[in-house]
């Protein structure tokens, strides 16, 4: 007889023995969840693949990590019958790996010292015994035969573990009605002895541990469950760290990652640690033969277990792979276990089983157990069903005509509607096989009646989770199945196929969307903002509509990479923002490379200041001439000069260059590259909506030719501010069009010397600015007289706008007017000017900016008066850095007091105005507290107590005001 630290002593040393022939990396960090309240349904009757996938946020709930200590430190009521801590886990995920590591930390004392003594017995080598009659202790003994002769007392205790491995593969039934076993002694079958010792009739002190795929779930009773977990695989951290032990270059491993990460399901697979494995091999095999190279080619989960059988299996493994096929449908949907007879079923010898496990680890793995017997397992449950489509599909084909498309349908139909009536779990990873294999081998034609069917499945059963795994199937025969159906109703909502309705295509919209793991914008935080960057993020970016890169310290180095993702038909990129990066023109020339890709779906592409010159500007005509969809062009802030801007106008010339928008702003163009510009712009008939030229020395002449050749009034908005234009510009410009016609909103001409003669010649031609919504005319050197021109043209359109409305019951007009006329020297009489007629001009304008414009008090009754009237519709007035002064303040709250005043931001920074006038504001917002959001105080002369007075007026629900600015010059 022994004691019990002898028999400690022995387990361990047996379990080290154990430890030697496992291969440390096999031991990895494993990662635990409770799953207190499941739906045990879900669990027993879908494939564990489909729980794991999290293409469709609907179908999994996120459970809290904890470590392996943790599930198996609860305590055990033990005088109930809930005494078995239940572990649950997909094939390969890391259920056995979690014993091991257990046992190894007990043995080695890392973990688990409060643990007596712990049995590890496997489902499937219990197996073997079932037919036998033993007792318990003799079950013991066949396990662990350097036990016999040790004190049976010890195994009574309160810290002994039994563990019983893949309740999944037990291949004898457990009747938890049969009469117990009590007595350790006394002789019984094997399931009646684990029936016992769960329900705790047999050693109620001891604690049970059970492993099991989620379809065994069901064998034992939940009364019998202390807790139930499960285990959850590789987080993203562990993945890259498989990956870069896989590749010796950590480059090259991202890349591979990125490949599984474009498909959320092939990432979702990936925290299988086996299917990780599988798809860091293929990948290596797969990336090898390009690795200079960012080119992306997205691989599906068929195209991976083709690659996997190709690269493992060599030629002389043909017959066996075919009856290892036949063997995998023979044992679909049971336990992933392969004894002598199974083999010997299709024809496999032991021998030849156990070569090809060594030659083929990733297919076919070998066990050895009890008396040193052998059993075999497909590596992943993935392969099993990998070879069983095959199979399936073999069969089909060779019973078929492989030409009577008819009848191969009406075969994979009988599969579908199969996998519709079992709820999709047994045949999902099966089935979607079936398409992938389909597409690979050609068998069908790419439009064909087994994709419209699917199609309809899915939309017919929209709400069901069977419409995921449908979606699945059908993406695999065609990776963008469904998507330009879905798009189209995004775009237009409209009903691309109207036998479905509205509810199932917004359903199909939003499912699409997990599916896909579309993203709106991505951009990089700061840690990551680098080359390197971007390699590791190439698939969010990839999903993303939008990339906002901008100041990234971004090189040519990620060019490549980012062209790849541009070429990519599974890239989403509709929007890249890449400005302020050195990227040069050596990177432009890279990206073109994508641009110019037929896959391309980029629509707006910004490159402000990033260190380009005219050699590049070849490159961009290129891809404004391929590039049929990009609508948006900004190369604000790089020399490229006359030069480039002539090169560039050569893609803009093109028929095929459909260009919306383009910026230039800050190019260093002179004057012959705006002729080189107007000319291109004449001979495309797609007409510009958006054209940028600020800062950059266009000149007269130029702006003249450019008014001359082109209908800017037909712009939508026109960005000149700082260009070096007179009112001889406009003098010669003839602009006047009918107002159907007109369609500019937006004119910016700032900072350029027009003075009150150009403004003359802007509202000579005013008509063919009726929808104008913002004129920016700051810093143009205007005056009282200029102001009067404004006067009449905005009292013109007024007057024009109110005859549409008696013709037409709705508004023709889309906005009220915002002008910026700060620092210009306009002076109380400029105020008087602008409202030069009796109807006030004031009706039309939003936003009116007079900031720095040399007015005093004397202007604000003219002011007040336009606000208290009738129809007034400023929201936005900007006074600022004026000689108001206190009096002109108080002119001004009697139109802030009127009911009719509608502003909401009024700014009065540096007015000279003190605390004397505060009262009079205080009392004009009490008057009209509804509108008034935002007040602008900021250097003017305030004491404590006027501060604090407006400071309660922004806690006071009763009044809007929410923003006040009142620090001191």
């Amino acid at each position: 007889m022994c004691s019990l630290n002898k028999m400690k002593t022995t387990l361990k040393q047996k379990y080290q023995r154990r430890k030697d022939a496992i291969s440390a990396d096999k031991l990895f960090p494993i990662r635990v969840c409770f799953l207190e309240d499941i739906n045990r349904h879900e669990y027993i009757h879908y494939n564990e693949l489909k729980i794991i996938d999290k293409s469709d946020l609907s179908l999994w709930s996120v459970h809290e990590t904890v470590s392996l200590s943790d599930i198996l430190s609860c305590e055990g009521a033990h005088d109930s019958s809930k005494r078995t801590i239940f572990t649950l886990g997909a094939s390969g995920i890391g259920k056995t790996t979690a014993v091991q590591s257990f046992t190894v930390d007990w043995m080695e004392g890392k973990g688990y010292q409060d643990v007596s003594l712990v049995f590890h017995l496997p489902f499937w080598e219990l197996n073997l015994l079932h037919k036998k009659k033993l007792s318990w202790i003799k079950l013991i003994h066949r396990f662990y035969p350097e036990l016999k002769g040790a004190d049976i007392s010890y195994l009574g205790g309160h810290n002994v573990w039994f563990v019983f491995d893949g309740l999944d593969e037990c291949r004898f039934p457990l009747r938890f009605t049969e009469p117990p076993v009590r007595d350790v002694a006394e002789l019984s079958t094997v399931d009646t002895l684990l029936t016992s010792l769960i329900r705790g009739d047999l050693l109620p002190n001891a604690r049970v541990w059970i492993t099991a795929r989620p379809q065994a779930l069901s064998l034992i009773p939940r009364c019998n469950v202390l807790r139930l977990t499960e285990i959850q695989g590789f987080s993203d951290e562990q993945k890259e760290q498989h990956f870069k032990a896989v590749f010796d270059n950590d480059d090259l491993a991202y890349r591979a990652i990125c490949h599984v990460k474009i498909s959320r399901s092939l990432d979702s697979f990936c925290e299988i640690p086996q299917i990780c494995a599988i798809m860091a091999y293929v990948l290596k095999n797969h990336l090898d033969e390009s690795e200079r190279s960012f080119k992306i080619v997205p691989i599906n989960l068929t195209e991976m277990y083709v690659k996997l059988v190709k690269t493992q299996a060599k030629e002389n493994h043909n017959p066996l792979i075919d009856k290892l096929k036949h063997l995998a449908l023979n044992r679909l949907g049971k336990a992933n276990i392969i004894y002598e007879q199974d083999l010997r079923g299709v024809g496999i010898g032991v021998r030849e089983a156990s070569q090809f496990s060594m030659e083929c680890p990733l297919l076919l793995k070998e066990e050895r157990g009890l008396n040193n017997t052998a059993v075999y397992r497909f590596t992943q449950a993935s392969v099993q069903e990998f070879f069983a489509a095959s199979f399936t599909l073999d069969m089909t084909i060779s019973n078929r005509n492989m030409c009577d498309q008819a009848t191969l349908f009406n075969s994979c139909r009988a599969l579908v509607d199969l996998a519709l009536q079992t709820g999709c779990g047994k045949f999902y990873v099966f089935l979607r096989f079936i398409y992938g294999l389909l597409k690979h081998h050609g068998i069908m034609e790419p439009t064909n009646m087994l994709i419209d069917y699917t199609a309809v499945m899915i939309m017919d059963n929209i709400l069901s989770d069977c419409a995921v795994l449908l979606l699945h199937c059908i993406r695999e025969f065609e990776s963008r199945a469904l998507l330009r159906e879905v798009n189209i109703f995004r775009q237009v909502n409209g009903l691309p196929i109207r036998r479905f309705s509205k509810m199932q295509w917004e359903f199909l919209s939003q499912r699409m969307g997990y599916f896909e793991g579309e993203l709106e914008v991505s951009e990089l935080n700061i840690p990551n903002r680098s080359d390197e960057g971007i390699l590791r993020k190439l698939h969010v970016i990839l999903k993303s509509r939008k990339a906002m890169l901008r100041f990234s310290n971004l090189t040519v180095k990620c060019c490549p990479a980012l062209a790849s993702v541009l070429s990519t038909m599974e890239s989403y990129l509709q929007q890249l923002d890449l400005g302020f990066n050195s990227i040069g023109d050596d990177g432009v020339e890279k990206l073109v490379e994508g641009l110019t890709d037929k896959s391309c779906r980029l629509v707006g592409l910004r490159l402000q200041g990033c260190g380009l010159t005219s050699r590049c500007c070849a490159a961009l005509a290129s891809a404004l001439t391929h590039c049929l969809q990009l609508r948006e062009l900004d190369v604000s802030g790089n020399e490229l000069g006359d030069d480039g801007l002539a090169k560039l106008s050569d893609g803009l010339r093109s028929p095929t260059c459909k260009l919306d928008v383009l910026r230039l702003s800050h190019c260093d163009i002179k004057e012959d590259g705006c002729l080189s510009l107007a000319s291109a712009l004449q001979h495309n008939d797609h007409q510009l909506n958006v054209l940028d030229l600020s800062i950059n020395k266009v000149g007269d002449r130029a702006a003249s030719k450019l008014f001359e050749k082109v209908e800017i009034s037909k712009l939508i908005g026109l960005e000149m501010y700082c260009c070096n234009l007179t009112a001889a510009c406009f003098e010669r410009a003839k602009l006047a069009l009918p107002s159907e016609a007109s369609t500019m909103t937006e004119l910016n001409l700032s900072c350029n010397p027009l003075r009150d003669k150009g403004v003359y010649f802007i509202c000579e031609n005013m008509l063919a600015f009726y929808r104008l919504e913002k004129l920016n005319l700051s810093r143009c050197g205007i005056t009282a007289e200029g102001c009067h021109f404004l006067g009449e043209a905005m009292w013109m359109l007024m007057q024009l706008d109110n005859g549409i409305r008696v013709v037409h019951p709705a508004p023709w007009r889309v906005a009220e007017l915002s002008l910026d006329l700060s620092f210009n020297c306009l002076t109380d009489m400029g105020i008087k000017g602008l409202r030069s007629r009796p109807e006030s001009p004031y009706n039309i304008l939003s936003c009116l900016n007079l900031s720095t414009c040399g007015l005093t008090g004397k202007c604000c009754a003219d002011l007040a008066e336009c606000l208290a009237e009738d129809g007034n519709s400023i929201i936005y007035m900007d006074l600022s850095c004026n000689k108001l002064g206190d009096r002109g303040l108080r002119r001004l709250c009697d139109g802030l007091r009127s009911k009719n005043c509608i502003v909401q931001m009024l700014s009065l920074r540096s007015c000279g105005i003190s605390s004397k006038s505060v009262e009079f504001l205080i009392d004009a917002l009490k008057s009209n507290p509804k509108h008034l959001e935002e007040l602008h105080l900021a250097g003017n002369n305030l004491d404590d107590a006027a501060v604090k007075v407006l400071t309660e007026l922004t806690s006071n629900r009763k009044y809007q005001l929410c923003t006040l600015d009142i620090a001191m010059a």
